[in-house]
């Protein structure tokens, strides 16, 4: 399918709704998420009633308590890890903190990559166990798929999803399938390394193919490859699927399909023999006219572990085009973390209100606004969208209330700024770093509502390379009121 569109933007925010075909949601952790989607998926429940067993080989972390799988009571809690590797671990996070604070002459000997802690995991059986038998290292993988093949039971049907690392930095995976975390390989064009892991990947599909015809299943198995999302367009990505009994040549696809929205109720239905839950990937035409969604989540931090990842914003996108048309993809919702919390007290005038305190407020809320440090490098009170809205509940005046808003930072010259309530244009500026911004606004528009909504438009603001939600243009401090 050659006009398949994306889930979300990111690996983490995607896996627990390819599992479940359930979205994830704002302001929870990657646990409490995966337990929520787990809890409310129907497809497990439809591939149980339908006799077939389930293995998910994904990261441990990607698994939640109340996960149905069968393969997931594997984990062993009395091996002791080796004391070896323990300082082999040291060693090697000492290396990424040094790469950071050494000089750029010097970075390139403290380079440390995912594969040099797989290796190291791989030595040692307590965090093999510890961590379940499966983790991502691809090139251990093949070699386990070419050595061992593929176990099957021809008299029980088998639902499988395996989760691989494919193409992802460092990029250190060569064609042949093998890592060359050399200084050397690393000093290759990253493009050129990028399409190397391209073609390893590939290897490693069609090596399952194989793997498939040598243990007798291949013709009776339904085989979908998939990944979440694109890499220099986020909304477009890779769908293949051969179905069970196919024997056609090779064909491509036009098809408006959604890996979104399509995918669970593909599984569904091949499952059960029906189309009993939705349509699926085989029931749009070429050329159909179709309204397709995809999703975008900021997240709260570059450390990704079951409890910290969350995510603080959301944005939803649409498209009718082509999927490879990036452009042809605009907002139709924007949610943020706390953007609905209850406003029990009203503002008193004077009181300095700095950015990071806002979302601890019970007199103010900021919503578009990064209120803690995320994932990207953008720290508290950075925009994350165009139009963003403090919302305050006002204690009434006789006079006109003077508005200050302090700017640290901008990204860009020439940004615009717009203050509007009701839609109207209360003040407009362009903006300057570290600068006051100061401006009137009248009494009558102050005092009109219990909670006052003050609109904050960036006009000239534009989408982040990978994220459509860091369309970052002034870094706001603080923001006080008085008459």
């Amino acid at each position: 399918f050659n006009n398949c569109s994306t889930v979300s933007f990111f690996t983490y925010s995607s896996m627990p709704i390819l599992l479940t075909g359930e979205e994830i949601e704002v302001g929870k952790t990657l646990k409490e998420n995966l337990e929520n989607c787990f809890n409310k998926t129907k497809m497990y429940d439809v591939l149980r009633e339908n006799g077939y067993s389930v293995q998910l080989y994904v990261e441990k972390m990607l698994i939640a308590n109340n996960c149905p799988a069968d393969n997931l009571n594997a984990i062993v809690d009395n091996v002791s890890t080796k004391l070896s590797t323990k300082a082999k671990i040291s060693k090697e996070t000492y290396k990424y903190v040094l790469f950071r604070y050494m000089p750029h002459f010097l970075k390139s000997n403290f380079v440390v990559s995912t594969e040099e802690f797989n290796e190291i995991k791989s030595n040692d059986k307590a965090l093999v166990y510890k961590y379940s038998s499966y983790y991502l290292d691809d090139v251990k993988f093949n070699k386990t798929l070419i050595e061992d093949g593929i176990e099957t039971n021809d008299k029980k049907k088998s639902f499988k999803f395996y989760q691989l690392n494919g193409v992802h930095a460092p990029y250190t995976t060569t064609p042949n399938i093998e890592y060359n975390p050399s200084k050397e390989y690393k000093d290759i064009d990253e493009d050129e390394r990028r399409y190397n892991e391209c073609i390893a990947t590939i290897n490693i599909l069609v090596n399952y193919i194989d793997a498939l015809r040598k243990s007798g299943v291949y013709d009776n198995t339904t085989i979908i490859f998939m990944a979440d999302h694109g890499y220099s367009n986020r909304f477009y990505t890779t769908l293949l699927v051969k179905k069970a009994g196919d024997k056609h040549d090779f064909e491509t696809n036009s098809a408006p399909v959604s890996l979104l929205e399509d995918l669970a109720p593909t599984i569904m239905n091949i499952a059960s023999k029906s189309k009993d839950y939705g349509k699926d990937f085989f029931d749009y035409k070429e050329g159909e006219y179709r309204v397709r969604k995809a999703l975008d989540y900021t997240y709260s931090t570059r450390i990704v572990t079951e409890n910290t990842y969350k995510p603080v914003s959301k944005i939803t996108f649409e498209t009718t085009g082509l999927a490879s048309d990036k452009d042809s993809f605009y907002i139709v919702d924007e949610e943020y973390e706390g953007q609905n919390k209850e406003i029990t007290k009203e503002y008193e005038f004077g009181k300095t209100i700095k950015v990071e305190e806002i979302k601890d407020s019970e007199d103010i809320n900021l919503e578009g606004f990064v209120l803690e440090n995320i994932a990207n490098d953008i720290k508290v009170g950075w925009n994350i969208s165009k139009n963003n809205f403090l919302r305050i509940k006002p204690k009434k005046t006789n006079t006109d209330v003077t508005a200050e808003f302090k700017i640290d930072k901008i990204l860009d010259e020439n940004q615009t700024i717009n203050f509007k309530i009701d839609g109207e244009l209360i003040y407009t500026t362009k903006l300057k770093e570290n600068s006051l911004i100061t401006f009137k606004i009248p009494k009558d528009k102050w005092n009109s509502k219990e909670l006052l909504e003050i609109e904050i438009e960036f006009p000239d603001a534009y989408f982040g390379l990978y994220h459509a939600t860091t369309m970052s243009v002034a870094q706001l401090e603080y923001i006080r009121f008085s008459i």
